[in-house]
């Protein structure tokens, strides 16, 4: 599945994923991230619509965007890249199948491109 949602990816990357990914299945109004949890892994979304918001002090929520089959979660894979916790909630706005692995295997490998603002997947050339 991730091969075809996630067709940019090379089919050595996307193997390397498989190794090590938890999928997983959610239903609609799942939160998936609370405003001070440890981000660990890296979500990537299969199915599904996941919409990312804050939260004020008196629970009104602030919509910033959503994310999209095809599409990862930036904020979380920069907290997860500098260990700090999440500010952000995000929620499962229609029935969502994802795939997660740790952010830390992804470094490891050079999948992840770490920028000063900015986390890229990327498949980094061989030298």
């Amino acid at each position: 599945m991730i091969e075809k949602v996630f067709n940019s990816l090379s089919p050595e990357l996307i193997k390397a994923i498989e190794e090590h990914a938890i999928y997983q299945n959610f239903e609609e109004g799942e939160v998936l991230m609370k405003t001070g949890q440890f981000i660990k892994s890296v979500i990537l979304v299969l199915t599904g619509k996941i919409k990312v918001y804050r939260e004020d002090d008196e629970g009104k929520e602030f919509f910033m965007y959503y994310i999209l089959p095809g599409q990862a979660c930036a904020i979380s894979m920069i907290c997860a890249a500098k260990m700090e916790t999440s500010e952000i909630m995000a929620k499962v706005n229609e029935k969502a199948e994802v795939v997660s692995r740790l952010l830390k295997k992804m470094e490891q490998k050079n999948w992840l491109k770490l920028n000063r603002n900015s986390i890229e997947i990327v498949e980094l050339p061989v030298v």
